[in-house]
């Protein structure tokens, strides 16, 4: 959302709030009218922390499977020398 741009209108400049976005490879903006700006301010910055938390999640996600591979890696680890010793007494009897 883009504030205080200035545009011309029946020949007089005025200043107006634009919410623009890209779509389909093109800028798109819609003029917001006054009355509305506020409303308007508000679900721009819920939108801005619904994608922050989104990121975070996926950030989280990442973390979490990193975690759980090295817990998985560990475990195997883990068996295999288990195994390898429990070889090496009965080959040792």
């Amino acid at each position: 959302m883009r504030e205080g741009e200035l545009y011309l209108y029946a020949g007089e400049l005025h200043r107006s709030m634009v919410l623009s976005w890209s779509e389909a490879g093109k800028s798109r903006l819609l003029s917001i009218p006054a009355e509305r700006v506020a409303e308007v301010k508000q679900k721009s910055e819920e939108y801005l922390r619904f994608r922050r938390a989104r990121a975070r999640v996926g950030e989280i996600h990442r973390e979490i499977l990193g975690v759980m591979t090295g817990s998985k890696r560990f475990a195997e680890k883990t068996l295999e020398i288990k195994e390898a010793t429990e070889s090496q007494r009965v080959h040792a009897l």
